[in-house]
């Protein structure tokens, strides 16, 4: 049995919407690759978290329809299927959410040295430990994004023509809607 438009068009919405996110983690990724050059870099953070949340949204629960379906995520590449599965659990475990299990705290004495980067202080402190990336993976999400990106646009142009390909359209864009109809006539 054939799917409903309706449920056809909910599809296309999920693949529209992906589409963009993916492209906000692959442009984040750009960036990221032209200004970062070390872990400490005070962008470090803030980067790998953005293209970490726009990399995943769509693998999450998105209202009303759900998530894409895993199969637009398929990676021949082992080192690609491993990054993927390690940004998923940096997204849950450390970017959205501090898990204990990662994110550890430690209370630093005074005149103790913790790193070769920070000098020892005359206070009592703290750090945190964390999970990360190291800089050169970006570059192998960035090539993920843009797989995964392509896949995705050839999804969307097949359901566009697959939906709209036949049928004739008015000469405004319209919004997208859910119901069985092609558009809503203004």
């Amino acid at each position: 049995m054939k799917e409903s438009l309706g449920k056809r068009k909910q599809e296309l919405y999920k693949l529209i919407v992906a589409h963009s996110d993916i492209y906000a983690a692959l442009y984040a990724c750009e960036l990221f690759i032209e200004r970062i050059k070390e872990m400490r870099d005070p962008l470090y953070f803030p980067l790998l978290s953005t293209i970490i949340i726009f990399y995943s949204k769509p693998l999450t629960v998105n209202k009303p329809f759900g998530k894409l379906s895993p199969r637009w995520y398929k990676y021949d590449n082992e080192q690609h299927k491993k990054i993927h599965k390690m940004i998923l659990e940096m997204r849950d475990k450390v970017v959205a959410h501090s898990d204990l299990e990662i994110r550890k705290v430690h209370i630093v004495p005074p005149f103790t040295k913790v790193s070769e980067f920070i000098e020892p202080s005359d206070y009592i402190g703290f750090n945190i430990t964390t999970q990360i990336l190291k800089v050169d993976s970006v570059s192998h999400i960035r090539e993920m994004c843009k797989a995964v990106g392509n896949r995705i646009l050839k999804g969307i142009e097949e359901s566009l023509e697959e939906i709209y390909g036949k049928a004739i359209l008015p000469p405004y864009a319209f919004e997208l809607t859910f119901d069985d109809n092609l558009f809503e006539i203004k």
